[in-house]
């Protein structure tokens, strides 16, 4: 994530950095909720999309990757094994 004027983060920093628990709200209507390393999304989190979509999962560098599950909006969800943000399997 890039911070751009109207977004919003509430949560731990170190060095500068987001670090440890917080929450990021983009001024589009996205959350993110979980864990952060040196200002990128790293290990539990979930990240709720404005249209009501929601990944919950592993994430690692600023992308899913690990276990995780998607559930949209509609009802669909995917669960499986994501890497560098693409799920690797169903």
């Amino acid at each position: 994530f890039t911070f751009e004027a109207g977004n919003k983060y509430v949560g731990q920093f170190k060095n500068s950095y987001f670090d440890g628990q917080g929450t990021y709200i983009l001024a589009n209507g996205d959350k993110y909720v979980g864990r952060w390393k040196g200002g990128k999304t790293n290990g539990q989190g979930s990240y709720t999309l404005k249209n009501g979509d929601k990944y919950v999962g592993q994430w690692k560098n600023g992308k899913k990757h690990g276990q995780g599950s998607m559930t949209f909006a509609n009802g669909k969800i995917e669960t499986g094994i994501w890497q560098e943000g693409i799920m690797s399997n169903q």
